[in-house]
């Protein structure tokens, strides 16, 4: 009701408004009124009008019994308008008497475009800013309008907020409302600021060029920060420590030199001192531009100009820098650089003894990391085995893994202890959004097989039946192995105790694996049974139990056909032999692929 009454207090000003205007044409002499005086007073008519009936729409929306008379009003509207245009049109057609409401009314200006926001946090507040200025605070259009303009400049995330509103005057301001609650986040505004800053590059050669893009980026993320209100009592010092070390070498050496060391560290002398140095810079680069006609000026400036990485050619990094460099394997790094005959140290071509004393962080030996090979050293071996005459159930568990935007996915792993590494599938990799590390392993198999496994990725694995969770580094290959079991079995007979919460409850229904964990997660996920678990699978009977064996009583000699069941923080895991007449139908010649 109090919004109500608002609304009506509105419209009998505006509507007031409209009155002294319908007045003043039917008494004041026009032909006296100055074309300014007179178009003025006619578009402050059409403001009105346009106020007054968004004001009735409104009065509808809220009360459908309203009884204003707006036919009268809008016959007023229509003859006083008619009034304007009698008197503004023959001095429109003078070319004397309409000089300055040509230059007012008829010049065209370029039109305002406004950027669509997409729904990143740091553009918020600038769209919103923007569209304020020009649409919102827009008294010649409705709320209707406003809100059709608003969702033509919605992309995205934003856009699917305010979609499903009804087209209507009491939308525009619930869309404003969503918009501000969704992404003015004024953490998270300030959060994106300070990582920009955090992740500029760091300059490698100090130019104008290079030094005024620095001094213009943190410029532009500091007035962002402040915009926020943060408190930002003490970030001086903090922010000098993060952006010196963004400057090349020399211009931080200098810039130390030149600072009163007893002084309060102050941002704004910081930028003032890189501003002036590009000033320098600037003028020094300016007057020894080289000459169109000296060809000496010209072998210098292609000298200068030549590309600073010796693997792809670019002007932009060096060979250390490279990133298609740095993604070789290790011993195609080392024989480019000695067909190069680059420098073992910095990767720079040079003449001499090199001036830095780099040592390999892997061996401590002096050259640079990126040419170390593990070629010397003993790969880890994975013991894989199969047995032709026995069919052998293989331990598996479901594990949860989670991907990169917080999606939750259960897959299938099995547990190997013969295994020292551990293994995912390409699909799973792909699955969770994940960018695997360049990785230059050598796996031994069975036969003495040697693999070279070029990706790993460290995964965070989580179970199923209890809080345990770890990382494991697992290589990436495109297929772990074939579905486990290879063949489904039945245990419609197996009787599982009550106690016992299996890792992998279709653990007899063939399932694509998509980890392979080693020993070393395996040994850390073991838990002691109370008692030891096994399930005998009688190879000529049709009967089958689970028997529990206690230190009173010491098991007896194993069957053939047994299946062991161990504790571990996934869940109980089964593992064993079994009878043929287990499966549907015989199982084939098991073979593990790697």
């Amino acid at each position: 009701m109090e919004d109500l009454k608002k609304k009506v207090a509105a419209r009998g000003y505006v509507k007031g408004t409209m009155t002294r205007l319908f007045n003043f044409v039917n008494i004041a002499n026009l032909d006296d009124i100055s074309i300014n005086d007179l178009c003025t007073k006619r578009d402050r008519l059409n403001v009105a009008f346009k106020e007054y009936e968004a004001l009735c729409k409104d009065i509808l929306g809220l009360d459908s019994a309203d009884e204003e008379d707006v036919e009268s009003v809008e016959d007023n509207y229509f003859k006083t308008l008619s009034a304007f245009d009698k008197r503004i049109k023959p001095l429109d057609s003078n070319p004397s008497g309409s000089s300055t409401y040509e230059k007012t009314h008829k010049t065209k200006l370029p039109p305002i475009s406004i950027k669509p926001f997409e729904g990143t946090y740091t553009e918020y507040v600038p769209f919103i800013n923007l569209f304020n200025s020009l649409i919102h605070n827009d008294k010649s259009l409705d709320n209707i309008q406003k809100f059709y303009y608003l969702r033509t400049l919605l992309k995205g995330e934003p856009f699917d907020l305010v979609k499903n509103l009804p087209v209507e005057a009491l939308s525009y301001d619930a869309a404003l409302n969503l918009l501000k609650n969704r992404y003015e986040n004024k953490y998270r505004i300030i959060s994106e600021h300070i990582c920009k800053l955090l992740d500029l590059k760091q300059i490698v050669k100090s130019t104008a060029v290079s030094l005024r893009e620095f001094i213009s980026t943190v410029r532009q993320q500091i007035a962002a920060i402040k915009y926020q209100e943060p408190n930002v009592i003490y970030w001086d010092a903090i922010l000098l420590c993060i952006l010196s070390r963004k400057l090349d070498s020399y211009t931080a050496k200098a810039y130390q030199l030149d600072q009163d060391m007893n002084a309060k560290p102050q941002l704004e002398d910081f930028l003032n001192y890189i501003e002036n140095r590009a000033n320098a810079l600037e003028n020094v680069e300016q007057g020894h531009q080289p000459h169109p006609g000296n060809s000496s000026s010209k072998v210098a400036a292609v000298a200068t100009t030549g590309a600073t990485c010796t693997y792809c050619k670019s002007y932009e990094h060096k060979l250390f820098n490279c990133k298609k460099f740095q993604l070789l394997p290790a011993n195609d790094r080392y024989t480019f650089a000695k067909e190069k005959k680059v420098c073992m140290i910095c990767l720079g071509q040079h003449g001499g003894k090199c001036r830095f004393h780099f040592r390999c962080s892997e061996c401590k030996k002096p050259h640079n990391t990126l040419l170390h090979c593990n070629l010397s050293e003993t790969p880890p071996a994975v013991t894989l085995s199969s047995n032709v005459d026995n069919n052998v159930l293989l331990p598996t568990a479901k594990i949860k893994v989670v991907a990169r935007d917080g999606t939750q996915y259960i897959i299938k792993a099995l547990l190997d202890s013969g295994s020292q590494v551990s293994f995912i599938t390409t699909k799973v990799v792909q699955l969770l959004g994940l960018t695997p590390l360049q990785s230059d392993t050598c796996i031994i198999g069975i036969t003495n097989e040697k693999s070279n496994i070029k990706y790993c990725i460290p995964i965070e694995i989580h179970s199923l039946n209890s809080p345990f969770k770890t990382t494991v580094t697992c290589h990436v290959l495109k297929d772990v192995t074939c579905k486990l079991p290879q063949n489904k079995f039945d245990v419609s007979r197996v009787i599982i105790p009550p106690n016992i919460i299996l890792a992998d409850d279709q653990f007899n229904v063939p399932s694509e694996i998509n980890m392979l964990l080693g020993a070393d997660v395996f040994f850390q996920t073991l838990l002691p049974n109370e008692q030891r678990m096994t399930i005998s699978l009688p190879s000529h009977s049709n009967q089958s139990s689970a028997v529990p064996r206690s230190a009173a009583h010491p098991p007896q000699q194993p069957s053939s056909t047994q299946l062991h069941v161990f504790n571990t923080y996934f869940g109980h895991i089964v593992g064993g032999n079994l009878p043929p007449k287990c499966f549907r139908r015989r199982l084939g010649r098991f073979n593990r692929l790697c």
